[in-house]
């Protein structure tokens, strides 16, 4: 979905979109405003249902050639400026995060 998508869906101001789809967590955002996100995103992690789908496009992505995953980002409008700079950012936090959990996981002895 672009920006002006999510904000019509959300109610939110774009300028809000783009600070939310930014961020690597929801530390400081009020739920109302989570929740505005999440459904002009069209997902409800309240609702089982679409955790178990998200739940379900994560695994059947990992099984495949990384060319083959998350194609719906790569044919985006959005994807080779602002999508692509996002999907940088949040490779980088989970390659930095597994890294911190790894170098933590001897010193539980």
């Amino acid at each position: 979905m672009t920006t002006e998508e999510i904000s019509k869906a959300s109610g939110l101001a774009p300028a809000a979109v783009v600070a939310l789809s930014s961020q690597l967590n929801w530390d400081g955002v009020e739920i109302q405003t989570v929740r505005a996100f999440m459904q002009g995103c069209g997902m409800d992690l309240a609702d089982p249902l679409h955790v178990r789908r998200l739940r379900d496009y994560i695994r059947w992505a990992a099984k495949r050639p990384p060319h083959q995953r998350f194609g719906f980002i790569k044919r985006s409008s959005e994807h080779d400026g602002y999508l692509a700079d996002l999907w940088a950012k949040w490779r980088t936090h989970i390659n930095d995060t597994a890294g911190k959990v790894r170098s933590t996981e001897g010193d539980e002895a």
